[in-house]
């Protein structure tokens, strides 16, 4: 059981005895042992209090009924913590899953656009963090040396003159061969490390390029022709087209704003709904294309902006409409241009981790 299960329920104003709380917890690691990507998303939904069909809250909701017959499947708010309390519980401590939900988690969070518990929000995000550091830091560990100790043992016994074949050689043999198992995994092992160590590498210095040569391959232009509420949206999707080791390097928000800073205008809060209408519409139809998930988009606003935005003619169209189905307030939202690029780098990164998703 997490240490702040408990934690959590109380600052949400929720008792719990302690039987309680050992049959949630049941439930939390029933649902973590056979979780799939569309169940994450749901999860975060239900976290973020987006609606989702009553099918699927009841599905959710008929593990925890299954474990204590007491539980009501009509308690919102607990379930919203279930679902914070399992998404934690998961990006702890299951690799396979865990950048995906660090991502979605994060890139779920903007404007007025809230999860139903703060404290769990910070403990997912400080698990990103950690991990994005842990990440480039491991790529660098000093590897444990490799010995054969078998090999000469075998060798002197073999060159024996007239030595028969008998139980000691059998023996020496067998023993060779467990040896040379395990040198072979731990070849392998070290081979597979090395590539992902060189991957990041690779990634890090065309970060670097990218960055130095202040040019927008999809905009054909250098970043200082451009302004930078033009640009922002820009500069996140490219920066995390460069990036395949999830969740990304705990470096990327100094040099997303080192590549804004190179744009014109002051560096000043901006308008969302500007931001989203002064977009290349060439560039805004080809995101679309290209990262346009069913149930995915939904949770992640700056994208879901854009399709909302695209083929309307008045700004009032699109806006209402996305405050109504997105559940988050367009036109309150003012942010600096590098948040707006980070925002964007982390919902690309959150598309691409769907599509390399294994389960």
């Amino acid at each position: 059981m997490h240490k702040d299960f408990n934690e959590w329920f109380l600052e949400a104003g929720i008792q719990l005895n302690e039987n309680q709380l050992n049959s949630r917890w049941a439930g939390i690691v029933k649902i973590s042992d056979n979780i799939s990507k569309e169940d994450v998303i749901n999860l975060v939904k239900i976290f973020y209090s987006i609606p989702i069909s009553e099918d699927l809250t009841d599905r959710y909701a008929k593990t925890f009924v299954e474990i204590d017959a007491t539980f009501s499947r009509k308690n919102k708010r607990e379930l919203s913590i279930l679902a914070g309390a399992t998404l934690a519980h998961i990006a702890g401590t299951d690799a396979d899953h865990c950048s995906f939900i660090e991502l979605l988690v994060r890139a779920a969070l903007f404007g007025n656009r809230a999860p139903a518990l703060s404290s769990i929000y910070t403990t997912i995000e400080q698990i990103m963090l950690d991990d994005m550091i842990l990440i480039r830091e491991s790529s660098d560990e000093t590897q444990e040396s490799i010995e054969d100790s078998q090999s000469k043992e075998l060798l002197a016994l073999l060159n024996t003159p007239d030595i028969p074949w008998g139980p000691n050689i059998s023996q020496t043999l067998a023993q060779y061969v467990q040896s040379a198992d395990k040198i072979f995994a731990k070849l392998k092992k070290r081979v597979d490390e090395m590539e992902k160590s060189a991957g990041i590498h690779f990634e890090d210095s065309q970060l670097l390029w990218w960055l130095t040569g202040g040019y927008s391959k999809d905009l054909q232009c250098a970043y200082n022709n451009l302004e930078k509420s033009t640009a922002c949206l820009v500069v996140g999707k490219e920066a995390a087209e460069l990036v395949d080791n999830f969740p990304g390097p705990s470096s990327i928000e100094g040099v997303l704003m080192r590549m804004i800073e190179n744009c014109k205008e002051p560096n000043m809060n901006i308008d969302f709904v500007d931001v989203v209408s002064a977009i290349n519409i060439e560039w805004k139809a080809q995101y679309i294309k290209t990262y346009s998930t069913p149930g995915l988009t939904d949770l992640l606003p700056i994208s879901a902006a854009l399709a909302y935005s695209e083929n309307t003619k008045l700004t009032s169209e699109w806006v209402h409409k996305y405050t109504i189905e997105a559940h988050v307030t367009a036109n309150e939202i003012k942010c600096l241009p590098y948040q707006y690029a980070l925002q964007m780098f982390f919902e690309v990164l959150a598309h691409k981790c769907y599509s390399n998703y294994e389960e």
